[in-house]
C-alpha cells in the first residue's frame, strides 16, 4: 500500500495555506514535507504534560484528560516508610470516610507531606505551618522553618 492509500485510510483531511516563495523552496528540501509540518504544529500547540510535571508534549485535548484523571486520583509514595499510597477524591464524599484521612489526603494534594495511613497515624501536627508531620522527621523546624529546634 503505497503512502497516498495509507492516508486516505487513517481519515486524515487535507489542508492548504499560503506561504511565501522563500519558506515554499525550503519545504520542498524536506524528504516529508507532511510529516515535518505537522510536527511543526504540534509543537506549537502541544501543552506540558501534566502528569509528568512538563518534560513530556501532548496535545491540549490529551492534557485536559490527563489532567482530569489526575484531579480525581493520586498516586505517590509515603514519606516515611515508601509504601505505594493510592486515592481518589471521591471518597471525600463518601460520609464514612474517616476525617482524618480526609486531612491526610488534602494535605498531600496540596503539597504537603504524603504518608501512608499508619504512618499519618503517628503523625504531630506542627504549629508553625500546620502540617501534619511524622516524629521520625527530627529536624523539622530546621528544614522547614530556619529556626532553632523547639
Amino acid at each position: 500500500m503505497d503512502s497516498q492509500n495509507s492516508c486516505k485510510s487513517r481519515n486524515t483531511v487535507t489542508v492548504t495555506f499560503k506561504v511565501d516563495k522563500e519558506l515554499a523552496n525550503l519545504l520542498k528540501t524536506l524528504p516529508n514535507r507532511s510529516e515535518f509540518i505537522r510536527d511543526a504544529i504540534m509543537s506549537k500547540m502541544a501543552v506540558p504534560c501534566p502528569a509528568c510535571g512538563g518534560s513530556g508534549k501532548m496535545s491540549k485535548r490529551q492534557a485536559l484528560d490527563i489532567k482530569a484523571l489526575l484531579d480525581s486520583h493520586y498516586v505517590g509514595r509515603c514519606l516515611n516508610c515508601g509504601t505505594k499510597v493510592t486515592y481518589t477524591t471521591c471518597t471525600q464524599a463518601e460520609k464514612n470516610t474517616d476525617p482524618k484521612e480526609v486531612i491526610r489526603m488534602n494535605q498531600a494534594m496540596k503539597g504537603g507531606p504524603l504518608y501512608c495511613r499508619i504512618c499519618f497515624s503517628e503523625a504531630i501536627l506542627c504549629e508553625k505551618c500546620k502540617i501534619w508531620w511524622h516524629p521520625s522527621e527530627t529536624n523539622h523546624n530546621l528544614k522547614h522553618h530556619d529556626a532553632e529546634i523547639d
